[in-house]
């Protein structure tokens, strides 16, 4: 039986006074070189309360199952995963490794400026292909709602491919205040996400079709990287059939998972290291009005990297990839479409970063 693979990529809340109504937007998500670690919790007394506006959730007691440890989830450009995996998905921009060495398991997607979609999943067992995109979240205002469908092939070396075609429907249904035992975060807003998919496969000598259905409750908060809370229901019926004999069936019945981060306790938001021997220096002026002009040194000769120019909120404005020579290269950014303010350049190899603040006027 194929094994589902299920990937939080957001494998992504108390107070009296009333909330102006937050945008879902891009920021929500992780950034390229973001760390953090997802824990699963005790389901008991854990509600996903009401929609609607100026909720108060609090999610405080939260604490990871005994014996259960956190899965950590890496950021990084597709640049910097295993180029087998890479070159299957040439339209990603960006990518998360969950594990690590010949265990790691790799999700490949493209993050818009609107939206963010799975293009696939690769791992030393098992590769999963997109043919019709997973949308899995767009920008939204409070009591919106987008659907989508996908379709996907899945191979995990046992020579039978399971075909997966499902849809999604995610409403933005509420926000509010939300607390964590990672802290009290203002303007958070759920996501309610009910999707259904279907997965089957051929043996030559019988077949079996799964049907899984989900019900998930996602909280997000602008700037931060992820879905800091996770409430989610699952059911899943497999129908495995033979000629001339009765379909065996198998329900799960509704079982209840949640998931969360804590970095009060684990140091969850774990920044990567600083990127070494890697400098940034102005070549011109800051603040900056056309063009921001660096200077990189490089000791040695360095793999590609990738660049993020972001804003003081957190939303990235471009990125791009950069192969540079060892010693000192010199490059030129137009930003004259740019609004004035604050913005970061940040290098990154996919596991540390260094970072230049600059201005733009």
């Amino acid at each position: 039986m194929k094994k589902s693979l299920f990937l939080p990529l957001f494998a992504l809340f108390f107070s009296a006074a009333l909330l102006a109504q937050p945008q879902l937007q891009m920021n929500v998500l992780p950034n390229i070189g973001d760390v953090v670690t997802f824990y699963e919790a005790d389901t008991n007394d854990v509600s996903q309360g009401s929609a609607g506006a100026n909720q108060n959730w609090d999610f405080s007691d939260l604490e990871p199952l005994a014996g259960v440890a956190g899965t950590l989830y890496h950021y990084i450009a597709p640049s910097n995963t295993p180029s087998q995996y890479a070159s299957q998905f040439p339209g990603a921009n960006f990518a998360l490794r969950v594990g690590e060495g010949d265990t790691a398991v790799y999700s490949y997607t493209k993050k818009e400026a609107n939206q963010f979609s799975i293009l696939g999943i690769a791992s030393e067992d098992v590769i999963q292909e997109y043919s019709n995109t997973d949308i899995q979240l767009k920008n939204l205002s409070y009591n919106g709602s987008f659907s989508d469908d996908f379709t996907n092939t899945t191979d995990a070396g046992t020579g039978f491919i399971f075909y997966g075609s499902g849809s999604r429907t995610i409403t933005y249904d509420a926000y509010g205040t939300l607390i964590t035992p990672a802290g009290t975060f203002q303007n958070a807003m759920r996501l309610k996400g009910i999707s259904s998919q279907v997965d089957s496969a051929d043996f030559g000598v019988g077949s079996t079709i799964i049907r899984t259905s989900f019900t998930v409750y996602d909280w997000v908060v602008p700037n931060q990287p992820g879905v800091l809370v996770s409430v989610y229901y699952t059911r899943i019926i497999s129908e495995t059939r033979f000629p001339g004999l009765d379909t065996i069936i198998e329900d799960s019945g509704v079982f209840k998972s949640v998931n969360f981060i804590d970095n009060l306790s684990v140091g969850t938001f774990d920044r990567p290291e600083e990127l070494t021997g890697v400098n940034i220096a102005f070549a011109g002026a800051n603040p900056v009005s056309d063009e921001l002009s660096l200077r990189i040194s490089i000791e040695n000769a360095n793999e590609p990297l990738q660049m993020l120019l972001t804003d003081a909120g957190g939303r990235v404005v471009e990125t791009r990839s950069l192969t540079l020579n060892a010693g000192e290269n010199l490059l030129s950014l137009p930003v004259g479409h740019l609004g004035t303010g604050a913005y970061f350049l940040t290098l990154t190899d996919g596991k540390a970063i260094r970072t230049l603040h600059w201005q733009k006027h």
